[in-house]
Parts: C-alpha cells; sequence; structure tokens
C-alpha cells in the first residue's frame, strides 16, 4: 500500500543518522508511542506499568544504532517488493495473525486479507494499542498466543 511504502522510504533516509534517535529513545518515550499509534490514555497506562515500560524501552532501544538496521531494514523492502500474491498458498503450517486497528505502520485491511487467504489461519483482532499492540494489550494477547501454541504444539 502506498502508506507503508512511505513508511519504507522515511526509514532508508532516517536510519542513515543515528545521533536524531538518542534523543528520542533517551526522552520521547510518549511521542514514540504516540507516533505508533497509541492512544494518550494508553500511553498514561503503560507508562504507569513497570513491567510495560521496560519491554517497550527494550523493543526501542536499537533505534539508538538504526544505522546498524538499515541494511536489513532495505532487504526488508526488497523482499515485500518481491512478494507475489500467491505466495499464501505455500503457507501451510498453522498461523496466527493478529494485529491492531489502530497500527499506522501496517494497514489492519492487509492482515485480515492474510487471514482469509492463509488457509487455516486464526486472527485476532484488537481494537488499539496501536503498533505495539502486543504490549500494550498483553492482558489480551498473551493469552491468545499461549493458546494458539498450545493448541499446535508438535
Amino acid at each position: 500500500p502506498p502508506f507503508f511504502r512511505a513508511v519504507l522510504a522515511m526509514q532508508e533516509v532516517l536510519t542513515r543518522f543515528d545521533f536524531i534517535w538518542w534523543p528520542s529513545y533517551r526522552f520521547g518515550q510518549r511521542l514514540l508511542l504516540r507516533s505508533n499509534g497509541v492512544s494518550p490514555a494508553e500511553v498514561d497506562s503503560v507508562m504507569a506499568d513497570r513491567q510495560k515500560r521496560e519491554i517497550l524501552r527494550a523493543i526501542y532501544r536499537p533505534i539508538m544504532t538504526a544505522s546498524l538496521r538499515r541494511p536489513g531494514l532495505l532487504i526488508d523492502g526488497m523482499q515485500i517488493e518481491g512478494l507475489s500474491a500467491d505466495f499464501v498458498d505455500q503457507l501451510t503450517p498453522p498461523t496466527l495473525i493478529a494485529h491492531s486497528k489502530s497500527d499506522p505502520m501496517a494497514p489492519f485491511d492487509d492482515a485480515q486479507w492474510l487471514a482469509q487467504n492463509i488457509p487455516q489461519a486464526r486472527f485476532l483482532s484488537v481494537e488499539d494499542g496501536g503498533h505495539v499492540f502486543f504490549v500494550v494489550r498483553s492482558e489480551q494477547v498473551v493469552p491468545e498466543i499461549t493458546t494458539f501454541l498450545e493448541t499446535h504444539a508438535v
């Protein structure tokens, strides 16, 4: 989708310069969360929860060395560009797709499409929590993931 392409293009430029990310990580946790689709009320809730706050700090820590991640992001972009719609036919393992409706980074419609087109995929729709819904809404998401894994353990 156009928005996702714009995000990838922006990352390609912004990951060249680590120094612009240092203040964001050190002082801008709330802004990072908001830019990832987390509502102000959810930001307050997460920041008040020590465990969630620490998990999110760990998730965001690699942005301080974004330039080291740049080659991988470029490879991701090339892989995405090369995907054809029929790649889902090749997916046969049990698949859980969880996605937040408030994720500004990846379109919700794409997650729905995948869930509808991957044979026997399970779809977990989360109303909010943005791009980090799995932490913000961990009380809802983690039990679903655990059940899915226990159901399909070999």
